[in-house]
């Protein structure tokens, strides 16, 4: 006989690790999507990247793009793309910072430094349907920032200061 409890402990503890095992593999998916292609990006936080996938439309199968994943800030946590398919924005918790990335023929990125500077830790990001504006919800200080988006070169610049927001940890 076993000792008492044990294949309770057993299973609470199998349980615990496959919750922590899932949370750690948590990815966030964005996509772009014109006429002429469909591509899924999805940011990897422990290997600070962008993962790019071509999306076969007829069947749904991934195939990743060549040169991917790309480099990005410390622990990226979101990925939105420009409203004209042209820009993709990732938010890296780990340094406060937003990367800006254009995106070639073929769905690769490029990132165009240096970063822009948020909130602690910005946790997502919202781009308005117009494409001149970005939020970043930034969870560490309970704020959200807000940018002007340059439609040329995609640059951003902060407008205003961050709006506390109320309540804890926003998302």
């Amino acid at each position: 006989m076993g000792v008492p409890g044990a294949k309770e402990l057993e299973t609470v503890l199998t349980r615990a690790s496959l919750l922590i095992v899932a949370l750690t593999v948590v990815m966030w998916l964005s996509a772009c999507s014109t006429s002429k292609r469909q591509t899924a990006y999805v940011t990897t936080p422990l290997n600070n990247g962008v993962t790019a996938f071509r999306v076969n439309t007829n069947t749904g199968n991934l195939s990743q793009i060549l040169g991917s994943p790309y480099p990005t800030g410390v622990s990226p946590t979101a990925i939105r793309v420009h409203p004209d398919g042209k820009f993709a924005y990732v938010s890296n918790a780990g340094e406060d910072t937003i990367s800006l990335y254009t995106i070639g023929s073929t769905g690769a990125l490029t990132e165009v430094t240096p970063r822009t500077v948020t909130g602690d830790q910005p946790s997502d990001l919202l781009i308005d349907s117009a494409g001149q504006f970005l939020f970043t919800v930034n969870s560490a200080g309970n704020t959200v920032s807000s940018f002007s988006i340059d439609g040329k070169s995609g640059t951003l610049s902060q407008v205003g200061t961050p709006v506390q927001t109320a309540g804890f940890t926003p998302i």
